[in-house]
């Protein structure tokens, strides 16, 4: 009984000594790194330190030349391919050690009972015991088991680093193994069963440069031990006598196949582990983007459409077909030709953008262009295409477009084929008739791509090129832009010619009177016979249009004390005025024009009017201020006069609605038939 408390005693301080003397060397390396970063700097340590650093950086680099690095340092993705392949490396050890721990706890379970049947337990043979543990299995087998139960137990701490020490230990133990083999034979005859540990566990692992290099020192290891024990060993030579190789230059050769299938094995794992997280990451950043680009151009545009690399529906597009007045098939466009849908003179223009976006490739930037689209009723819509590029899941170029309806190009369409501007002014219809007869060369389609933002609407009844929606913006949406804006300036002979009313002019104001329902009546001013005339003075740089103050004339219309309320609310199209101020303001602080701008003609809805069903109609001119640098949200007077007052009332259901009052329900006939 004391012998067996004296065995059992010496395997605990056996355990306990690698324990210790493993945890002792772990401190003593770290206090020795403390030390060398705090000690003064003497030219002998410093010389310590620099050779220190110098190797540490020498074996960091071998370590790295067998790790693939698919990015370059600046390259965004690759913190997040690390980041995957560990997470994935990770999920692997995790399979791994799940399998191994039933299959190492069996093999303990069978050693105890082995050597419990063989008597090794017992008290007379401490010596077999010994041997045991220094040169067995059971011990690295013990440590890798117990490590496993941890890891399963704690699985937050299952960290690679972890790992590889553990296995960094097993292939120092089985190389401690082989050296203190007594027999050649021996280590011969463990050969495949360390082969397998050391490929298997290697692989896992998946750490190039520790691999490579604890094989290598195993290699060398298991030859130089080999091959001390071979030399006179005389049942290795009879071994050996069938074959025409010695024991050194087979054990040279198989462990060298062996420990390079091992490293090219792990190497190609690795680099096969890390393109496919590359490819992964490059997909879902690539879908971000696109799902980024196409929720901006929704929030854009009346439609999105993707198209692949041949420029056909990649996806169904049924907003775009609705905003043609299309009936798609059930794929909703979705294998069709993007190029069909647009007017034929416009396809070369489009196919020349595609190409250079292409030719781009991922460098391209996005790229607008206005176009035609023709609709189900046969009418050419125009339309403003936003184009940017992206690579799919199959690494291919595709193309997002997002297609935006312009309205105020559709109602330029419609004047300049029917004859006729709508919302013109009379000095507008007789500026551009004078214009139009005026002995002048025509402007070239590069000319009016180089005119400036703010342009006269004639403008494009000189351009020499297919029929194209005009280049207009924000400051002709009221039909008549600021003279002191114009690129085209009106000569005497057009001002001579605009006392007399032109054919435009007739067919403006009959289309103006035919369709408003009632004729304009004009409200004369102080002075018999003239227009009635009121100026009220604003704040720009409020959302409403704050009205400041106003002359008497203009409470004629809106009532006792209009200061504070919004001028936008009062005008028929307050957002597009508001609009148009706000641009026209940003051009006068910037000197590109006047303070004075002509707004063409609108529309005035005082509360009291509208309660009466009236509608005043005028001439408006601005005076605009001048915003100063750094001024922030100080208040900004302008002015609007209104000329040539004429009012009108409003009569049918609209008029009911105005005031308040349910409108009349139709007879059920005219129900019926609608």
């Amino acid at each position: 009984m004391v012998v067996d408390i004296e065995v059992w005693a010496l395997r605990a301080v056996v355990v306990l000594a690698y324990f210790a003397l493993a945890c002792y060397l772990l401190l003593l390396g770290r206090g020795c790194l403390r030390w060398l970063a705090k000690v003064r700097a003497t030219p002998v340590l410093a010389m310590v330190r620099a050779l220190a650093y110098a190797s540490a950086a020498r074996v960091h680099e071998l370590c790295h030349v067998f790790r693939p690095r698919a990015g370059t340092v600046c390259d965004p993705l690759q913190a997040k391919v690390q980041e995957l392949c560990c997470t994935r490396r990770l999920q692997r050890l995790r399979y791994f050690t799940l399998v191994l721990t039933p299959v190492l706890g069996a093999y303990l379970a069978e050693s105890l009972r082995w050597m419990h049947s063989e008597g090794i337990w017992g008290s007379a043979v401490g010596a077999n015991m010994r041997s045991l543990l220094q040169r067995g299995y059971a011990l690295p087998a013990c440590v890798i088991f117990t490590a496993c139960v941890l890891f399963k137990a704690y699985p937050a701490q299952l960290t690679c680093r972890k790992l590889e020490a553990v296995y960094a230990f097993t292939i120092a133990r089985i190389a401690w193994q082989t050296f203190a083999e007594l027999s050649a034979l021996a280590i011969m005859g463990q050969m495949p069963l360390i082969t397998g540990v050391r490929f298997v566990f290697s692989v896992v692992i998946g750490n190039p440069g520790l691999v490579a290099v604890l094989n290598c020192v195993y290699c060398g290891v298991n030859i130089f031990a080999f091959i001390g024990l071979a030399r006179g060993d005389r049942h290795l030579e009879e071994a050996f006598d069938d074959f025409a190789r010695s024991p050194a230059a087979y054990i040279v050769v198989s462990e060298t196949f062996v420990t390079t299938l091992t490293i090219v094995a792990c190497y190609a794992k690795d680099v096969w582990v890390t393109a496919e997280a590359r490819a992964t990451v490059e997909a879902k950043a690539s879908r971000s983007t696109e799902r980024t680009t196409r929720s901006l151009l929704s929030a854009l545009c009346d439609a999105v459409a993707s198209l692949d690399s041949a420029l056909r529906f990649s996806a169904p597009a049924p907003q775009l077909a609705t905003l043609l007045l299309k009936q798609p098939a059930v794929f909703g466009f979705k294998g069709y030709s993007f190029e069909e849908l647009l007017d034929a003179a416009d396809r070369p223009r489009f196919q020349q953008l595609m190409d250079t976006m292409r030719a781009a490739g991922q460098t391209s930037v996005a790229e607008s262009l206005h176009v035609r689209m023709p609709d189900g009723g046969g009418t050419r819509v125009s339309m403003q295409l936003f184009v940017t590029s992206f690579l799919d899941l199959q690494d291919s170029q595709g193309f997002a477009v997002g297609v935006r309806e312009l309205e105020e190009f559709r109602d330029t369409e419609e004047a300049l084929t029917e004859g006729r501007f709508p919302e013109a002014s009379r000095d507008q219809a007789a500026a551009v008739d004078a214009l139009s007869h005026a002995a002048r060369p025509p402007i070239s389609a590069p000319d009016v791509d180089r005119l400036p933002q703010a342009t006269v609407i004639g403008a494009s009844l000189f351009v020499q090129r297919p029929p194209e929606p005009p280049d207009m913006d924000q400051a002709s949406v009221f039909g008549a832009p600021s003279r002191a804006s114009s690129p085209l300036a009106v000569p005497e002979s057009a001002q001579d010619s605009s006392r007399e009313p032109s054919r435009i002019d007739q067919s403006s104001q009959r289309s103006r009177s035919s369709g408003s329902g009632s004729e304009l009546m004009p409200i004369d001013g102080p002075a018999e016979g003239q227009p009635g005339e009121m100026t009220v003075w604003f704040n720009v740089m409020s959302i409403d249009l704050t009205i400041l103050r106003c002359t008497a004339a203009f409470t004629a219309i809106s009532g006792p004390s209009p200061a504070g309320a919004g001028l936008v609310n009062w005008l028929r199209d307050g957002d597009r005025f508001r609009s148009f101020v706000q641009l026209q303001t940003n051009a006068v602080s910037n000197g590109e024009l006047e303070s004075a701008v002509n707004a063409g003609e609108i529309r005035l809805r005082p509360p009291a009017a509208q309660a009466g069903g009236l509608e005043y109609v005028a001439e408006c001119n601005l005076c605009l201020p001048s915003l100063q640098a750094g001024a922030g949200g100080a208040p900004a007077e302008a002015s609007a006069t209104f000329t040539n007052l004429r009012c009108r009332r409003r009569h049918g259901q609209r008029a009911e609605r105005a005031r308040g009052t349910p409108p009349r329900e139709p007879p059920a006939q005219q129900r019926s038939g609608q």
